[in-house]
């Protein structure tokens, strides 16, 4: 069973994709979780995707750091895409990816 639903009359819908970051910006409202999520939350958020409804017209991947999910990502977003196909998506970055040192 779902718990969470996407809402056709919201402009905030989003995926929390993973509690992870690689980064620990000071104004965060989300502290990085070491633990790993990513499998989990993945398959929660493709069972929502199915749910969605279809005119919805915006949708945010969101976490701690979406670009965690590495190939995990570009799934969801082509399932997003079929799914969806005129739903605008949105990612809140770090922009990071690939950076091995700290602040």
């Amino acid at each position: 069973m779902i718990r969470t639903k996407l809402d056709i009359d919201s402009n905030d819908n989003s995926l929390f994709v993973t509690a992870q970051c690689n980064n620990r910006c000071l104004m965060c409202s989300q502290p990085p979780l070491n633990r790993n999520d990513i499998d989990k939350l993945f398959e929660k958020n493709l069972l929502i995707l199915d749910a969605a409804p279809s005119g919805l017209k915006d949708i945010g991947i969101t976490g701690g750091e979406p670009t965690l999910l590495e190939e995990k990502l570009f799934d969801l977003l082509e399932k997003i895409n079929s799914k969806l196909p005129d739903t605008q998506i949105h990612i809140l970055s770090n922009g990071r990816a690939g950076y091995s040192g700290s602040c």
